[in-house]
């Protein structure tokens, strides 16, 4: 089966979180099912029910899907992504607003990672893994870090900006849009 990645959020649509990651989550193979995870909190932007960034994946129908817990506790959120055998849960959160360390407490899925929102340790028994790069993670501050450093060999703060819709055009009466 192909492995499961459940990308946990509340900050979706125009946020620039999901703005950032728009490059992850296209890049993302047929091997990959990625399963956006969205939960209670901050939503910015349209209802992100009918359409999520990070379901563009491959473009594929099938390859990515939303689990919509917006309507549970997280409890009840933690046995839905047990339901749906996520096999990597990545935190976007961290304990910025609209965080869900209370589902990821109920460690829901065998590996839990801290990413992007939240760039410092959760101090988190159940989060294994913090994500970032040799400059924003030195290696030697491992020891500040309740979980395990997984060092990308490309820049932590990724950007997404070629992901980004091209701004709209100058008005007809040109002055670059402004009259």
């Amino acid at each position: 089966r192909r492995l499961r990645v459940g990308y946990v959020t509340a900050d979706v649509t125009s946020h620039p979180v999901s703005l950032d990651l728009l490059a992850v989550w296209a890049s993302h193979t047929s091997s990959i099912q990625v399963i956006c995870i969205l939960t209670p909190g901050l939503s910015h932007g349209k209802d992100p029910a009918g359409e999520h960034p990070c379901l563009g994946g491959s473009g594929k129908e099938g390859e990515s899907r939303l689990l919509d817990l917006r309507a549970f506790d997280a409890r009840a959120g933690a046995g839905e992504v047990a339901a749906a055998r996520v096999d990597v849960l990545i935190n976007l959160h961290g304990w910025t607003e609209g965080h869900a360390m209370d589902l990821l407490a109920f460690a829901p899925a065998p590996l839990q990672v801290n990413f992007k929102g939240f760039p410092a340790s959760t101090g988190a028994s159940f989060t294994t893994l913090f994500a970032g790069d040799r400059v924003a993670t030195p290696p030697e501050h491992a020891p500040h870090f309740s979980e395990s450093l997984l060092l990308l060999p490309c820049p932590f703060h990724l950007n997404g900006h070629r992901f980004r819709p091209a701004p709209p055009p100058p008005s007809p009466g040109g002055g670059g849009g402004r009259e």
